[in-house]
């Protein structure tokens, strides 16, 4: 039997091994308020969203904001971006570094990791860094999610958006 939600709930089992099932969870568009969330349309210049990030800092410390559907080697403490699209169209997302090895991932939903709200996930798409390319909505907030393949691929980074081509 399936459960079926009314609304805007999704259905699923918040912890299969205590043998519950799934339930209606109301879906968290938003990032809870102690998350800290950069905003990247703050970091825009010649055509491009730029931000330099460090997945080695020790302050701040990185945040635990949970992993990703296509690598099980995420730490789950990353950085965490907002981003509104200022027209519809392909954007280009890439991270760069002279080391390290990162994992990038885009949800329509802040904290629902389950495949259904993630548009886009990779890990090593250039060399050991990530990059992808997907379709986004004119004014419709997504979230950007930068990690690590394990801890010693925690290091300096740059995270790009590059805007479609007109």
């Amino acid at each position: 039997a399936e459960t079926r939600c009314d609304g805007d709930a999704f259905c699923f089992d918040l912890n299969p091994a205590l043998g519950e099932g799934p339930r209606c969870i109301p879906i968290a568009y938003d990032c809870p308020p102690q998350w800290t969330v950069i905003d990247l349309n703050a970091h825009h210049e010649n055509n491009a969203w730029i931000y330099q990030g460090n997945l080695a800092r020790a302050e701040p410390p990185l945040e635990q904001h949970g992993g990703c559907n296509c690598s099980g080697s995420a730490t789950g403490a990353n950085d965490l971006f907002s981003f509104t699209a200022p027209r519809t169209g392909v954007y280009n997302f890439a991270t760069s570094g002279v080391e390290g090895d990162t994992i990038l991932w885009l949800r329509t939903a802040c904290e629902m990791p389950q495949p259904a709200f993630e548009l886009a996930c990779n890990d090593d798409r250039i060399d050991v860094f990530s990059g992808f390319s997907v379709e986004l909505e004119a004014q419709q907030t997504y979230y950007v999610f930068v990690d690590a393949f394990g801890i010693e691929g925690r290091s300096e980074y740059e995270l790009t958006i590059q805007e479609p081509r007109q």
